[in-house]
């Protein structure tokens, strides 16, 4: 199987709404993911595992990155903090997909480094909107250590 197992056609619409990296390990839930961000005119790259995509990942970026693992807990944790952890990746905002949000998970997914976390089942046409303002905006968090600065550096001016 290759590392990359889905890719859209790169039309000029579908490059202008932005590219989205989808990671999920089960083919038929990444598949409706793909469908229904290509419905809202995104250009999607698809695969089954972090690991997967890190050649791909060498060599483009996503505008958005959207991790829905089937054990989303430890091993959804870790694949968050593992694209935290690549210098070249830390700027681009992370979807986190989770079956069950128990536990603290929630909380646990924004520490580990994801921007939005959703609770699954979840609406598409939610997904497609989030992922339109994360690629309008950047990441939240970024976004508010940003504002942070130049607040300080106005206090110091």
């Amino acid at each position: 199987m290759h590392p990359i197992e889905h890719s859209s056609s790169s039309s000029s619409s579908a490059a202008a709404a932005g590219r989205v990296l989808v990671i999920d390990d089960h083919p038929q839930l990444r598949t409706m993911l793909c469908t229904a961000l290509e419905a809202a005119d995104f250009e999607v790259v698809a695969s089954s595992s972090l690991a997967r995509a890190g050649a791909w990942l060498e060599r483009a970026w996503p505008a958005v990155i959207i991790l829905d693992l089937q054990r989303a807990g430890s091993q959804g944790l870790h694949a968050v903090r593992a694209v935290r952890a690549r210098p070249v990746l830390d700027q681009i905002p992370l979807v986190f997909l989770a079956p069950d949000l128990g536990d603290g998970l929630r909380w646990r997914a924004v520490q580990a480094g994801a921007d939005c976390v959703m609770p699954k089942p979840l609406s598409l046409v939610e997904l497609q909107e989030r992922v339109s303002r994360l690629i309008r905006g950047g990441r939240p968090r970024l976004r508010l250590i940003a504002g942070r600065t130049r607040a300080a550096h106005r206090l110091a001016g």
